[in-house]
């Protein structure tokens, strides 16, 4: 109403145009954490800004009758682990990889042949939430039967 496309309609308590519409500055006493020295640093706002991972492109690869290898990728870097189990409730979680990265590799050992497992990866960015994928099933090989001599 009566504004400009450069205009902000904006609470007089939290913002001074005064100095420019591309500079924009907190009234002292707006109730902004950490609005700074005569309101010239912004600051945060109220709450709490979380940064969480956005998962994609899980696969188990290497899959043998004890062991597998689940890869993904996010668009964070971002910390790296693994929860399997017989069912949805999983049951078991991999040592969590603190190293964080783009592309993600965790194997998967211990695993019981010819079985089904479900699993989600998880991970997390730069100390914010930890974000879990979906679930996903594999099934565990029978292991190669070995070879007799007979002479």
């Amino acid at each position: 109403s009566g504004q400009d496309a450069n205009s902000i309609n904006a609470n007089p308590v939290f913002v001074n145009t005064t100095a420019g519409s591309e500079n924009l500055q907190l009234i002292n006493g707006s109730p902004c954490i950490g609005t700074g020295l005569n309101g010239v640093n912004m600051g945060a706002y109220p709450g709490q800004v979380i940064v969480v991972p956005i998962i994609t492109n899980v696969v188990a690869t290497q899959i043998t009758y004890n062991r597998m290898v689940i890869t993904w990728t996010t668009d964070l870097s971002s910390t790296s682990q693994v929860e399997y189990g017989l069912t949805t409730s999983y049951g078991s979680i991999t040592t969590l990889d603190p190293a964080t990265v783009t592309s993600h590799s965790v194997e998967v050992t211990g695993l019981t042949k010819n079985t089904l497992y479900h699993f989600r990866v998880k991970s997390q960015a730069g100390g914010g939430s930890t974000q879990n994928s979906g679930d996903f099933t594999v099934i565990t090989i029978l292991p190669s039967p070995t070879s007799v001599v007979i002479s």
